[in-house]
């Protein structure tokens, strides 16, 4: 698991919308298992990687907001990714359920409820790579302790980074990664690991230019 922290946010999400597929690197080149982001069809890309920045919910129920029209995501794996995103034991005391109907300000749910929801909406995909932009900086320190521990844990089958302004524990465990200031007006920030965790590398500055600010 890594963790991208530093007060700047502009280089940090421009990391994350390359690997998502929203950005093409102007120089050099960026590869998820020696594929570009780019050349994936979006379906497939959205299957393997997750990018969770911001709370995005329809008119529907909390069963449809989590599986997202899914046929392999069954009421099952919504329960249990409800569970481990922390908020099946209140919705299952909603008159109806995981078919609670939410409108699309996401009532009757708190706004750290929905934060919530989203992070089961990606783990009920069990992506490859699960990229969380800031989404956890309003929680507890208690709550970020337990939700990235089990996000980070080895068994996981994603590969998890972490966007954010706080600061962990170093008992969790993440490669935290910083970034490097532009060299000019014209590139965009490189970014360096920390010295204090070994096999850590520098990777090098990319100039990128976006695409559409959708599907995420």
């Amino acid at each position: 698991a890594v963790l991208l922290s530093d007060s700047a946010s502009t280089g940090k999400s421009v990391l994350l919308d390359l690997l998502f597929g929203l950005r093409s690197p102007t120089r050099g080149f960026i590869t998820i298992n020696g594929a570009s982001p780019r050349e994936l069809r979006p379906r497939v890309l959205r299957h393997h990687v997750a990018l969770i920045r911001t709370v995005e919910v329809f008119e529907g129920t909390i069963a449809e907001n989590v599986a997202v029209g899914r046929p392999d995501v069954s009421t099952g794996v919504v329960r249990e990714a409800l569970a481990l995103a922390g908020i099946l034991e209140f919705v299952q005391i909603l008159p109806h359920g995981i078919e609670t109907r939410i409108d699309s300000s996401g009532h009757p749910l708190t706004t750290n409820q929905l934060r919530r929801l989203m992070l089961a909406r990606a783990i009920a995909g069990k992506p490859r790579l699960m990229m969380i932009d800031g989404l956890l900086d309003s929680f507890s320190d208690d709550e970020i302790r337990k939700l990235v521990a089990w996000l980070a844990a080895a068994e996981r089958p994603w590969t998890l980074i972490l966007v954010s302004q706080r600061t962990y524990p170093r008992e969790l465990g993440l490669r935290s990664v910083s970034l490097c200031p532009p060299t000019s007006q014209h590139s965009s920030p490189s970014f360096r690991t920390d010295n204090t965790n070994p096999g850590t590398r520098t990777v090098g500055e990319n100039n990128s230019h976006g695409g559409d600010n959708h599907g995420r």
